[in-house]
């Protein structure tokens, strides 16, 4: 406080005016810590954390396992990329979901349902409780730090890939259907890096979602998702969330991620 009433005086003594009044200096300094304080109380949140090499696989970001720098971390708005310490750090909202662009050579985790994890659902409010289907439960407090693992792997620029077209099944009769027609034929393939199926996963019933994904993880490689339109919340007053539930079980709606020499960008245009 001295030092800024000392500054004061001295300015305003450069400035040939009559000095102010230590009284209203103190005035002064009190709307500026006010104002400092009250910058602090609404300043947005800062979500920060690691992406790293995953050496023994477990999930867990251990000292001795090293950052990757260069990554692509995003919260659904703004994009930056990890430093030379794998750091990241971006400002996040009330609903965001953080991920980041997979790096050529790593592989992200799988869930047991072969679902890439590359992404983090940070809902603290959770999904809308008028909405007919299911979203995002409430996520909690932000956790201290949000951290991705990698794992190396070899990935040649000459490879291929499964891509499903609209299964768009209306009952778990065509999810059946679709499970012996299509699936079948390609479970447990070999030499292909992962799939991905381009929209109208289900046909209006987002309660299908979970037996489609049942039935494609029986292919058993890594398997990515397009939203269509067909896997919309309809009752959402905002196109912002009309993909709640798809989020709950696919994570972002547009993300992206390279392989080999190629990158692939996956985005929602309905």
């Amino acid at each position: 406080e001295e030092h800024l009433v000392s500054f004061i005086r001295t300015m305003s003594k450069r400035s040939n005016k009559t000095p102010v009044k230590i009284f209203d200096m103190r005035i002064m300094l009190t709307c500026l810590l006010v104002f400092v304080a009250l910058s602090g109380l609404y300043a947005q949140p800062i979500i920060k954390g690691y992406v790293y090499e995953d050496e023994n696989g477990n999930g867990k970001k251990e000292r001795r396992e090293k950052g990757i720098a260069g990554v692509s971390v995003s919260n659904g708005v703004d994009v930056t990329a990890t430093d030379d310490n794998g750091q990241y750090q971006l400002s996040i909202g009330e609903d965001n979901i953080i991920f980041i662009s997979k790096p050529s050579g790593y592989k992200v985790p799988l869930n047991q349902k072969n679902q890439p994890q590359f992404y983090y659902l940070h809902k603290p409010h959770g999904h809308p409780e008028t909405f007919k289907y299911e979203g995002t439960a409430p996520t909690g407090k932000l956790p201290r730090s949000v951290n991705f693992p990698l794992i190396a792997q070899d990935e040649k620029s000459d490879f291929s890939a499964l891509i499903f077209g609209d299964p768009q099944p209306y009952t778990e009769e065509e999810i059946a259907h679709f499970s012996r027609g299509i699936v079948d034929e390609v479970a447990g393939i070999n030499d292909v890096s992962f799939g991905l199926s381009l929209g109208d996963l289900v046909g209006d019933n987002l309660d299908l979602h979970s037996p489609y994904i049942d039935a494609v993880k029986r292919v058993g490689i890594p398997w990515y998702n397009l939203m269509g339109n067909h896997d919309m919340n309809y009752e959402a007053p905002y196109d912002s969330l009309s993909d709640e539930t798809y989020e709950s079980n696919f994570g972002p709606a547009n993300y992206s991620f390279n392989y080999g020499e190629t990158h692939f960008i996956i985005l929602v245009d309905i």
